[in-house]
């Protein structure tokens, strides 16, 4: 009977035994299970993050932390920097990580205080270091900066993106094409497959003078986003005024090859039958420089209403329409024509006939003498300096008109 019992007991002990190291088994194959699902999601988060899909990524994050809530590269995912109660996370964090791992999430610890505007961010070695004294600067309000890291240590991605953004959008605030196309070209690199990541490309090849045109052409085509692209070309334009033309042709689907002369005429065709979001001002500016107010014209349409004013004012007066501009005048004094006091001698009457906006008279004008049509042959012009040829002599009475107006009127003696 005791063997019996004995042999009975030693089975159950077995029993026990067994059932206590499935358990074991068990936590330990549940452990394994949580870690691979909590390490997988972390490589889809980041995937996603690079990708710009926010909402996924921030699912997988979350996944990522409540698998591993001891492990930095999963909790730091989940993390919103501008948060209070993920800061207190990250307080706790710090807590229960040594060394590297520790480090990194007082980096974290910093870009949180730094993007939440408070003070007291330690201080971090390194490239990271660097970012975030630039960060911090740049969301003061400071004027942006070369930032130029160290080669012995490597920064963090998230610091990297998130300084190289705020340096991009100041640098286009303050319009410094070197810094633009510098943050541009480094965004671009870090997320290649974000929705975002080909128009970086486009921005930084459109301010590289190395980037020749079928290269800007071939960057333009890929930003599927024509209103972006049309945009993006808008902002560039004052940064890169010697390759305007061409930026404007690339978003209006025109060959930027042509003759210069023929490239501003089908422009200013493509903006007037479309809506290009082109710089119409900018483009309205080069035809004045080329003298083509014909094609200034074809613009006004498409002009925002507190430009249209002041560019059918600048028109009219580079025209030179003496009537027109007579005609304007009565509501506008800046451009009613006026004359100087004439100047006389023996045989010649001189006089300025001009306006506010320096006008140069291009159209006809009627001078009567002593009630007499002057002939056309003696009137002569230099610019706004118009001299009369006249054999009269004593007091002589003059009267400019334009049309219908009369523009000067006075009584000489010569």
């Amino acid at each position: 009977m005791i063997d019996r019992i004995g042999t009975r007991n030693l089975g159950f002990a077995q029993l026990l035994l067994a059932a206590i190291l499935l358990i074991i088994g068990i936590t330990l194959a549940m452990s394994s299970w949580n870690r691979w699902t909590g390490i997988s999601d972390i490589g889809t988060a980041r995937s996603r993050l690079m990708e710009g899909n926010a909402e996924a990524a921030k699912s997988r994050a979350s996944s990522a932390a409540r698998a591993l809530p001891n492990e930095p590269a999963a909790v730091l995912l989940d993390i919103d920097i501008a948060k209070d109660p993920d800061y207190a996370r990250l307080e706790t964090l710090e807590r229960k990580t040594k060394g590297e791992q520790q480090q990194l999430v007082r980096t974290a610890e910093a870009l949180s205080l730094i993007a939440r505007k408070h003070e007291g961010a330690p201080e971090i070695a390194g490239a990271d270091g660097v970012l975030l004294k630039a960060l911090t600067e740049l969301i003061k309000g400071s004027p942006p900066a070369s930032i130029v890291l160290p080669k012995d240590s490597a920064p963090h991605y998230s610091v990297l993106v998130m300084t190289y953004v705020a340096q991009l959008q100041a640098a286009l605030r303050v319009q410094d094409p070197v810094l633009v196309r510098e943050a541009a070209g480094v965004l671009a690199l870090l997320m290649p497959s974000h929705p975002e990541g080909r128009a970086l490309e486009f921005v930084a090849g459109a301010l590289d003078p190395a980037c020749d045109l079928p290269r800007l052409q071939g960057l333009a085509q890929q930003v599927t986003d024509k209103k972006k692209l049309q945009a993006i070309a808008h902002s560039l334009a004052g940064m890169a005024r010697e390759r305007a033309a061409q930026l404007d042709a690339v978003v209006l689907g025109i060959n930027p090859s042509s003759s210069p002369e023929k490239l501003l005429e089908l422009q200013v065709q493509a903006a007037a039958a479309q809506d290009s979001g082109v710089d119409i001002a900018g483009l309205a500016r080069r035809c004045f420089d080329a003298g083509r107010m014909d094609l200034a014209k074809l613009l006004l349409p498409k002009m925002p209403p507190t430009a249209l004013g002041p560019m059918r004012s600048a028109i009219l007066n580079q025209e030179g329409d003496v009537a027109e501009l007579a005609k304007a005048g009565m509501t506008d004094a800046t451009l009613a024509p006026r004359a100087s006091k004439a100047r006389c001698r023996k045989g010649l009457i001189a006089f300025q006939l001009s306006n506010d906006l320096g006008m140069v008279p291009k159209s006809a004008i009627i001078v009567k003498l002593n009630g007499v049509d002057v002939a056309a042959d003696k009137i002569t012009r230099n610019a706004s300096l118009i001299a009369i040829d006249t054999a009269l002599t004593g007091s002589v009475s003059i009267e400019v008109r334009a049309g219908n107006r009369i523009v000067y009127s006075d009584a000489l003696t010569l």
